[in-house]
């Protein structure tokens, strides 16, 4: 993970994508997010080798809405065939500002036009 000014840039890289791993996810990213005061965080897992399981997709956003800040914004970079929304919109539905991209232009484009 690198900071650019209020930006968190993390890269995950695991050939592990089980439930124990993804869930743990969400709160590393969280606690780097608090520790340097980002307001925004980028993460690209186009790197997790494997499928994510359906049910671990649910689990995952449940988790997500449960620890991420208020007010920070997070853009989720994967390939194509892992994004189907279902992370996002739980989230979502439940107040986190997540949006996931298959283009890191789009995703840093989007994370510029969070309100500061």
């Amino acid at each position: 993970m690198r900071v650019e000014g209020a930006l968190l840039m993390a890269r995950m890289v695991s050939d592990d994508c089980s439930r124990d791993t993804l869930m743990g996810l969400p709160g590393m990213v969280r606690r780097a997010v608090a520790e340097h005061g980002c307001t925004a965080a980028f993460v690209d897992m186009t790197a997790l080798d494997g499928p994510i399981d359906p049910v671990d997709r649910i689990f995952l956003a449940s988790r997500l809405a449960e620890v991420w800040p208020t007010g920070v914004r997070l853009a989720a970079l994967a390939l194509p065939h892992q994004v189907n929304r279902v992370i996002e919109n739980i989230a979502s539905s439940r107040g986190v500002d997540v949006r996931a991209f298959t283009d890191r232009d789009e995703a840093l484009a989007w994370l510029q036009l969070a309100p500061r």
